[in-house]
């Protein structure tokens, strides 16, 4: 009996684990008078690899506040895992109303210094997951996807902290990306990538 309890935690677990994250609200913005530049900034829009935010952001009072850069990778729509999802398990109902929300595939952040902050790697457990599909759905031991799925994690937030030692740039981000792919989901064919903007007082409240 206890062993069917558990093993019904854990699938409501692993169900719980495979939703993917959804990306923050698009449409607000930040005041441009803690800026250097003065102009308002949208707080998450899309952005090129290549921009390098942390100098063109620059704060006005970097004594009272500071600044955070979060990169949101490979962003995609909830329709295209959907129907990925729905071929892996051979699904042929049709789709009626697509699922527009935005979800992304993995983070991190960087300081205003253009420097990875460590520990703020986080990949959602539906990336490696859908990967596992990948090498054979039957062979999944369930029992230890999620501690896989840990260990996999630390190991590519220490290879985050190597490729970013000397901080951020575009063929850094990309080199990330390659580690990334040895062991979660790829990007799905239309994917793009989002910043998120947000500037802290030194009492850890927003500006």
């Amino acid at each position: 009996m206890e062993n069917k309890i558990n093993a019904v935690l854990k699938s409501w677990y692993l169900l719980e684990a495979i939703q993917p994250k959804e990306l923050p609200k698009l449409g607000e913005a930040i005041e441009g008078n803690l800026f250097v530049h003065q102009e308002k900034v949208p707080k998450i829009k899309p952005i090129e690899l290549s921009t390098r935010p942390w100098e063109i952001h620059i704060l006005n009072d970097d004594r009272k506040n500071y600044i955070q850069f979060q990169y949101y990778m490979n962003c995609y729509e909830q329709w295209q895992l959907t129907e990925k999802l729905r071929l892996h398990f051979e699904n042929n109902d049709e789709m009626h109303v697509k699922d527009n929300s935005k979800k992304y595939a993995y983070t991190f952040s960087v300081n205003s210094e253009g420097k990875y902050i460590e520990g703020s790697l986080f990949i959602p457990f539906v990336q490696y997951l859908l990967k596992e599909f990948d090498n054979g759905y039957n062979k999944l031991n369930y029992g230890k996807i999620l501690e896989q799925y840990e260990i996999i994690c630390r190991k590519v937030e220490q290879e985050a902290i190597a490729i970013f030692m000397n901080g951020v740039s575009e063929d850094k981000i990309r080199e990330l990306q390659y580690q990334y792919n040895k062991y979660f989901e790829k990007p799905f064919e239309y994917s793009y990538h989002y910043l998120q903007i947000t500037v802290l007082n030194k009492n850890n409240q927003n500006a």
